[in-house]
């Protein structure tokens, strides 16, 4: 569950001395982080952020989060960071913590981990999901939940009936839970499968065989499309940042031969303010899709590269007048 700030604070809104130590606090979260303190890093700038909410100490904030597991709270808090106003004087360290809020959280966004949930059976507006001992929720069918990566634990409750599972997952991992209300819950595993779970056991009973596969095909099925969907993501967003480069140029050509401004000298007249804030605005936006796309296309190699291979699938396969073992790898 992630962390609730209290009511946001802009720095005229604190007195001089407390907003002295909250930076003091927040500067003490910094260095903890770069010794590699992270529980005390995000310590010092939760409670820095609670007196003094800006960009900088949010970005540091979500970096520490990242490093403890809690991946799904800091992608909350680079969306927080976002939203957060800079304080009059630090307007270009603000915005530049914004913008490095951006690109982090989109590589983040591939690395947590997934959960769809599969409702079987009679359902009642009682039904509720409890995760890792949390609040209760409602639940919907075909809803895909974000879990940090390492174990949980859910219990879902519907009229008396009550189904746990025990799950771990894996950064970028993806599962799917069905949760199956028709015959009484027998506490197993059964209920569980990865998405990427593929298996030859229907086609064999349709084929008269009784099949037993042993291991998983390709573990790292899963990962693999997460990383090419993100090296595809990257690469479209570096398309549309070379795009929105074009109309930059289009633009400065547009003001260099106006006779208004001179962009190489910063000399513009008033006459053509806006058309420069608009130049300005559109090469900022090129330049942070050039960016993000090339810092996801990047994280999709990191998840290609450390997928699992695929590991050898036995399978034994007794047929009406015949058996074998085939391997597959």
């Amino acid at each position: 569950m992630g962390t609730i700030l209290a009511r946001p604070a802009r720095g005229d809104d604190v007195d001089p001395a407390t907003l002295s130590a909250a930076r003091t606090l927040g500067y003490a979260g910094v260095q903890a982080f770069q010794r590699g303190d992270y529980e005390a890093a995000s310590e010092k700038l939760e409670k820095a952020l609670r007196v003094y909410e800006v960009p900088s100490l949010g970005l540091w904030s979500a970096r520490a989060l990242v490093k403890l597991g809690r991946l799904v709270e800091a992608g909350e808090r680079y969306r927080a960071v976002l939203l957060m106003t800079a304080r009059t004087g630090e307007e270009d360290v603000q915005r530049k913590a914004k913008d490095d809020a951006v690109v982090e959280r989109q590589a983040l966004a591939v690395r947590i981990p997934t959960l769809e949930i599969v409702l079987i059976g009679p359902r009642t507006s009682d039904l509720s999901l409890v995760v890792d001992e949390g609040i209760s929720q409602g639940v919907v069918d075909g809803e895909i939940r974000q879990l940090d990566p390492g174990p949980h634990r859910l219990v879902a409750r519907s009229q008396g009936t009550l189904i746990e599972r025990s799950l771990v997952f894996r950064e970028s991992e993806q599962k799917q839970l069905i949760l199956d209300f028709r015959a009484p819950d027998t506490g197993g595993g059964e209920g569980v499968r990865s998405a990427n779970a593929m298996t030859g056991a229907a086609n064999a009973e349709r084929e008269g065989y009784a099949s037993d596969r042993r291991n998983v095909r390709d573990a790292g099925f899963g990962q693999r499309r997460v990383g090419w969907i993100a090296v595809g993501a990257g690469g479209i967003v570096v398309l549309v940042g070379a795009v929105t480069g074009l109309i930059v140029m289009s633009q400065r050509s547009s003001l260099d031969g106006s006779g208004n401004c001179e962009l190489d000298r910063n000399q513009c007249s008033a006459v053509v303010q806006g058309r420069v804030d608009s130049y300005n605005a559109t090469r900022t936006l090129s330049s942070i899709e050039f960016i993000a796309g090339s810092v996801v296309a990047g994280a999709g190699g990191v998840i290609l590269l450390t997928a699992p291979k695929a590991e050898t699938a036995v399978t034994l396969r007794a047929g009406p007048q015949s058996a074998w073992i085939t391997a597959e790898f």
